[in-house]
């Protein structure tokens, strides 16, 4: 990792400063048909490794008849568990991005939170592999891979028409999740992960608690409410762990299509 700190979009929701809980999102769940899908040849190969010979006993053959079947990745392939265990928590380089904030703030109307990525919540592999538990950069490319050196790369490869996000992943098992809901966290009900077995399935929320002292600040959106804002700085101000915690305003510049960050004083009413 080249950078110390990374950042993540959010609605501007006073109760992720009660929980702290981010959603690891499931391959199946996010945004981008193309996610965990390799090229065929690459899954032809990873498939051969793994020993299956319903599609054939060489690569060349298993890769014929994936093109045959019109098999075009691991959604269409179907369930494999290796895949379906691991969740995204999606972070970034920058907090400038104009349609970033659109996308993922709410329309400017929620607020971007600050990490130190060099904590050991985001450094702490899960035994056996290196990359659960780990933070890795999204690369960007036109084709997707054939040849891989493991097979969690699959989530770190995207169309260079992402390139504007600038997206870091955190990967994480989604049965190790601090907390999972069936359903909205907000309606939904807690239940053990470790007890589901497709627990990938969208209706299931896994988060994950952040430790506190990983924040480094927030950042409020150009169209956040000022009740918003206050009942966020409230929390913020009766939380001793989050003392160190430094709070910006986001407005528009007055001549660019561009926003500037004025850092805010926790002990003023915030303009």
């Amino acid at each position: 990792m080249l950078t110390n700190t990374l950042y993540k979009f959010l609605p501007g929701r006073k109760e992720f400063f009660d929980n702290f809980l981010l959603r690891a999102s499931s391959r199946n769940s996010l945004n981008d048909p193309f996610e965990v899908m390799p090229s065929t040849i690459s899954f032809a190969k990873f498939l051969h490794a793994q020993g299956e010979t319903r599609w054939g006993h060489s690569v060349k053959e298993i890769e014929t008849t994936l093109k045959e079947k019109k098999v075009n990745g691991i959604k269409q392939y179907g369930k494999i568990d290796l895949f379906d265990r691991t969740g995204v928590i999606s972070l970034t380089e920058t907090k400038r991005n104009l349609l970033m904030w659109s996308h993922y703030a709410d329309s400017h109307k929620g607020m971007v939170i600050e990490f130190d990525i060099k904590h050991k919540f985001f450094n702490t592999p899960e035994v056996g592999n290196n990359f659960e538990g780990l933070v890795h950069r999204v690369r960007y490319d036109r084709e997707r891979p054939d040849d891989i050196k493991g097979w969690y790369e699959w989530f770190i490869y995207k169309s260079d028409e992402w390139i504007y996000e600038k997206e870091h992943r955190f990967l994480v098992p989604l049965h190790r999740c601090s907390v999972c809901f069936e359903g909205i966290p907000s309606k939904g009900k807690i239940i053990d992960a470790r007890s589901v077995h497709d627990v990938y399935k969208d209706k299931y929320f896994c988060m994950f608690k952040v430790p506190e002292e990983a924040l480094i600040s927030v950042t409020f959106g150009v169209e956040m409410s000022q009740k918003t804002k206050t009942d966020i700085v409230n929390a913020i101000n009766k939380n001793v762990n989050l003392r160190h915690l430094k709070i910006y305003e986001a407005t528009t510049h007055a001549d660019r299509y561009d926003i500037v960050f004025s850092e805010a004083s926790r002990n003023e009413r915030i303009a």
